[in-house]
């Protein structure tokens, strides 16, 4: 007797393209606008969402080949997996970005980069996947969305992220990501490194 696997996605998504960079940096800008480090980053609220736009566009522009959105455009996730690689961002929108953003909120933001890459070094599983951002629309949240991207994205292997709002921390712990250190960046600003084991591992 033979038997048919069928493999079914666990939720839909799609990689996102070049046009829908601006739609990606405007959810993922609404989705932090009151986390702790954009706070730090831009202090009026008032003007961070837009800010905090052109910052995101920055990175989007750099991690599109592993960007992804929800088929109804309700999430954003931007998931590494080994072998993705960044892009160049383009020297004309690197000029413009601290007018666009803010010059105060960029210099905060330039020691960021290697502060979170000597944590990631420390903790990032070999062959593990990298959860860089993950925003739902307010109006699907509390269904689950983003376990469920998490989880097509990562698969059987270990996943590792970081978060500065301690709020997520617990959201991340119903995923199954375990806290393995949580570091001061800034005044009011704390970095938590978090990992999920792989299927095999748990």
């Amino acid at each position: 007797m033979t038997f048919n696997v069928i493999l079914f996605k666990i939720i839909d998504m799609r990689k996102i393209n070049e046009k829908e960079i601006g739609a990606a940096a405007g959810l993922l800008a609404v989705a932090f606008i009151d986390d702790p480090m954009f706070s730090y980053f831009f202090k009026n609220r008032r003007t961070r969402a837009d800010k905090a736009f052109y910052y995101m566009k920055y990175e989007l522009l750099q991690c599109m080949n592993y960007t992804y959105m929800g088929d109804e455009n309700e999430f954003v996730a931007v998931y590494k997996k080994p072998g993705d690689k960044d892009r160049p961002v383009p020297v004309s929108y690197m000029l413009k970005m601290p007018f666009r953003a803010g010059f105060a909120g960029i210099i905060k933001s330039l020691r960021y980069p290697a502060f979170a890459n000597g944590l990631k070094k420390k903790y990032m599983p070999p062959g593990g996947g990298y959860l860089k951002l993950i925003a739902v629309k307010e109006e699907f949240r509390g269904r689950g969305i983003a376990k469920k991207a998490v989880a097509e994205l990562s698969g059987n292997s270990e996943a590792y992220l970081e978060t500065q709002n301690p709020i997520n921390v617990e959201i991340y712990k119903k995923m199954g990501f375990v806290l393995l250190e949580g570091k001061a960046f800034a005044p009011g600003v704390t970095h938590f490194c978090m990992i999920k084991s792989g299927k095999s591992g748990q």
